[in-house]
């Protein structure tokens, strides 16, 4: 599924894998926010998307329903991966998240990135934590994941 959204495998793998392990659990929600006394936006679904964002208008996908993503594993995924590809195209390029700025692309307009620098991709997994040395750590993360994947795909 990730190849239709134009986001590499191993990010949404090693993303999906840092917000909810093997998957086992998916339907249970994240801590979320404190507000006063109560916990707020509590993250659901495979990819621990927040219940705060109107998912179907950011994604511009009827399926991407509050209701859905926590009920249903597929469209959890679907919407999870559908993100990855917004933050790449609406937060990630030229943003101060990614390591290297320069990697702005001067002709981009909305839509899939078929072949984005590995600085998008970098910027992405952070984005998906947020910001800050929180989603810093988040990234090294699902960056050893990869890493871990990587080194197991070479022993196949």
């Amino acid at each position: 599924m990730a190849s239709e959204y134009r986001v590499p495998g191993v990010v949404a793998e090693a993303i999906a894998w840092a917000e909810t392990g093997r998957g086992d659990h998916w339907g249970r929600r994240g801590p979320g926010v404190v507000e006063g006394e109560h916990r707020v936006c509590r993250e659901m679904g495979r990819y621990q998307l927040s219940p705060c964002i109107d998912w179907v208008r950011r994604l511009g996908d009827p399926l991407c329903t509050n209701h859905n993503i926590i009920s249903h594993y597929a469209i959890s995924v679907r919407c999870g991966i559908a993100n990855l590809q917004w933050l790449s195209v609406h937060r990630c390029v030229g943003d101060e998240g990614s390591l290297s700025v320069k990697v702005a692309r001067p002709n981009h307009t909305a839509g899939p990135i078929s072949h984005a620098p590995p600085d998008i991709w970098m910027c992405v997994i952070k984005r998906q934590n947020g910001a800050g040395p929180m989603a810093d750590a988040y990234r090294q993360k699902v960056l050893s994941y990869i890493g871990w994947l990587t080194l197991e795909r070479e022993e196949r």
